[in-house]
């Protein structure tokens, strides 16, 4: 009976010993995966160069390259599915990296989640939160009274003294949300609200979640999978607003403006324009206001005439636009729209500093688009399917939305401050496995390139929740 028992406990030992190490290598598998996205995202190590082999300056943000080809990140199973990290004679180790497909909803797809592709619930506004599906009144006073700074209840809303009231009480926030989870600490959000059907988020829909109430979660039976908040907000989006490959662009408000201008031969009359206007005390808060713009002086123009007259850039005496009360106009129409937004900004230091919140209109889905002001999901519809035949220097500004006549001058320029074309933090899922062993580990993380080199700001292990698909042919034993 003492041999017995030695026995068994040698082979206790012995498997949980196996079972370790296979766990621990199943963790360095999908760490592996990760510093493969940040291998790929990282700014280039030598110094990046034009078409034309002219030496360009040396971004501090990723790979420009990468980031502006979608083929590279956004569905890559040659570089994302089944990968194998080691074959250490007893088990081959792989790694694979998932995302949410909305295409092919019944698979995966193998690739990253452009984070800006989602509304920002740190930094939107009312309205927009408002759109985003499942919001409610309630909901929406509830999270705007968590992010701000005061203890003013709103109408159905709640501060510190509601939290104060709590079973286990807690402090409320008071500013920007960490990340999605920390909904689920506000008063009203249930994780139907943020997770939707999605229980185990493996971003396909299962059986039980397509059952009704008959088994957890609950949902509604309709054969479409609701993501809830988690498929159309985040907390992490930010970057900066460069041109072409990684370059700076030129402030509209500077004095560099009229040169660039000229450059881009745009109008003698917008160049007037815009000087005239920077001249009477104006300030561009975005170049998209260019579009149809006019203005009605303040103040007279140095030097400027007497008498009353008309000319094609405004009305007045002398020279016309010289005198205060004369309205001027940019003379942009939509065909410069894509030169003005390619080569301008009004964001400091040219563009290097990181705009928060922006929406990507080249990544963004349908419920996230149609939380934008004037865009419903009949339009948001149409920039989908839209956006897909457009060729990448296209893509590269928000312009094409107004020069493919999807949405009109007005909704334009009340659409495009909100958004940009180019994300900078990236959600992936990482599984790493074991065959034949059957190990394995899965891991979420938030990966931000928006500084010198990529870093996690979000790291997760959702292992618990099994495992998200089968992982690979010849691994039936899993």
């Amino acid at each position: 009976m003492v041999a017995a028992a030695v026995l068994f406990r040698v082979h206790a030992e012995t498997a949980a010993s196996a079972a370790s190490a296979n766990g621990e290598q199943a963790y360095q598998s999908a760490m592996s995966g990760l510093q493969t996205v940040i291998a790929l995202l990282s700014p280039p190590a030598e110094q990046p160069t034009a078409a034309d082999g002219t030496a360009l300056p040396v971004t501090t943000f990723a790979n420009p390259a990468i980031l502006g080809d979608p083929t590279k990140w956004y569905d890559n199973e040659t570089l994302f599915k089944n990968k194998l990290v080691h074959d250490d004679g007893a088990n081959r180790w792989y790694f694979s990296i998932y995302s949410v497909n909305t295409v092919a909803k019944e698979t995966v797809r193998f690739g990253l989640t452009d984070e800006s592709g989602k509304i920002n619930l740190a930094t939107a506004d009312e309205e927009m939160i408002a759109r985003l599906p499942g919001m409610t009144p309630q909901l929406v006073a509830a999270l705007l009274d968590w992010r701000d700074g005061d203890a003013d209840t709103r109408t159905d809303g709640a501060e510190q003294d509601y939290y104060d009231q709590l079973g286990q009480p807690y402090n409320v926030r008071n500013g920007a949300l960490m990340s999605i989870e920390e909904l689920l600490l506000i008063k009203g959000f249930t994780g139907g609200i943020v997770y939707g059907e999605d229980a185990n988020l493996n971003t396909l829909l299962e059986p039980n979640e397509d059952d009704g109430d008959e088994n957890f979660p609950p949902d509604n039976n309709d054969g479409v999978l609701d993501m809830g908040l988690y498929g159309s907000a985040t907390v992490a989006s930010y970057g900066p607003d460069l041109g072409a490959e990684g370059a700076a662009k030129t402030d509209l408000n500077s004095g560099g403006a009229r040169a660039k201008m000229q450059e881009l031969s745009l109008s003698a009359q917008t160049t007037q324009f815009v000087e005239r206007f920077r001249a009477d005390g104006g300030r561009f808060k975005h170049p998209s206001e260019l579009l149809n713009m006019s203005y009605k002086l303040k103040k007279d123009a140095g030097g400027g005439g007497g008498g009353k007259g008309k000319g094609s850039f405004g009305k007045g005496g002398g020279a016309p636009g010289t005198r205060a009360g004369d309205t001027i106009t940019s003379g942009v129409t939509v065909d410069d729209m894509p030169a003005i937004m390619a080569n301008f900004t009004t964001a400091p230091g040219g563009g290097r500093a990181p705009a928060m919140g922006l929406l990507n209109v080249n990544t963004a889905l349908i419920p996230a688009l149609a939380a934008l002001p004037g865009i419903d999901s009949a339009v948001a519809q149409q920039i989908v399917e839209a956006r897909g035949s457009l060729d990448a220097e296209t893509r590269s500004n928000t312009a094409w939305l107004v020069t493919q006549g999807i949405v009109d001058a007005d909704t334009y320029k009340a659409v495009a401050p909100k958004l940009c074309t180019q994300g900078f933090q990236y959600r992936l899922r990482i599984v790493g496995f074991g065959v034949p062993c059957g190990r394995y580990r899965i891991f979420e993380v938030v990966l931000d390139v928006a500084g010198p080199q990529p870093r996690v700001l979000y790291q997760r292990d959702i292992t618990r929740l099994g495992l998200p698909f089968p992982l690979d042919p010849e691994a039936e034993e899993l």
